[in-house]
């Protein structure tokens, strides 16, 4: 296992040397967007899980082990808190902050630690005002952060600020990549618009992290593909919902 682990870490750091561009503030132009933003509300990022320490990937093109949905990226929370991985699996590290959990035991059973694993979420987030948005990235251990096509790799630990400009609002592809090693986990990312109201990671009065309704599935977007994970009934109970949620989408 922990050999398995070096080997990650040295493919993850030297894809890092490669591609890192910490920092940088990147211009998303108007061909990146999805169309314009919905009435409704956000519904989440889809995500699927990996048990990279059994040999599973999103790199190698692996079945995922488990799906689920998110509409905050903060695990455990976004205040600094952090996950011991023996404590708990997956929904334990994610922390209230994901939902419709569904575990492929066909693929593997559910697994109740979190060292070595692997989360991929992705979907759609609203930009209702052009300009520059800043984001913070707290991480423990790795992350690969993409939005409007332009993708940044971090390795561990800390906190990083990533400032993207948008030319005109609209949905943009977002898509977070949390790899963890061993010991203990952090994923943290926060955001603020150009005026410097929070849309990532936002608390309310009673000091609750807020769900978010700049988060879109990919699954209610008219013409988007829906989520095809793990095969079987799964896939079908997926696509089915997909089509019902397209349906009520507003003309």
């Amino acid at each position: 296992m922990g050999k398995f682990n070096a080997i990650l870490g040295g493919i993850f750091f030297a894809a890092l040397l490669l591609f890192s561009s910490a920092g940088a503030q990147n211009l998303i132009p108007p061909t990146e967007s999805q169309g314009p933003v919905p009435t409704f509300g956000g519904t989440g990022l889809f995500g699927v899980y990996y048990d990279n320490g059994s040999g599973f990937s999103s790199a190698a093109g692996s079945q995922a082990e488990a799906s689920f949905t998110t509409s905050n990226l903060c695990f455990p929370d976004c205040l600094g808190g952090g996950f011991n991985d023996g404590t708990g699996g997956l929904q334990a590290f994610t922390n209230g902050n994901a939902t419709n959990f569904n575990f492929f035991t066909s693929v593997e059973p559910v697994r109740l630690t979190w060292d070595s694993s692997e989360i991929v979420m992705s979907g759609y987030i609203a930009i209702t005002t052009p300009g520059t948005y800043t984001f913070n990235l707290g991480r423990d251990d790795f992350v690969s952060f993409t939005l409007g096509g332009v993708t940044q790799q971090f390795g561990c630990c800390g906190t990083d600020v990533v400032q993207d400009t948008f030319t005109q609002p609209g949905l943009y592809a977002i898509s977070v990549q949390f790899i963890e090693n061993g010991g203990g986990s952090v994923l943290s990312l926060t955001g603020l618009d150009p005026n410097n109201n929070c849309i990532l990671g936002c608390y309310d009065a009673n000091n609750n992290l807020a769900q978010n309704d700049l988060f879109y599935s990919d699954a209610d977007l008219s013409g988007a593909p829906a989520p095809v994970i793990g095969g079987g009934w799964a896939a079908i109970a997926l696509l089915g919902l997909a089509a019902l949620r397209r349906r009520r989408l507003p003309a």
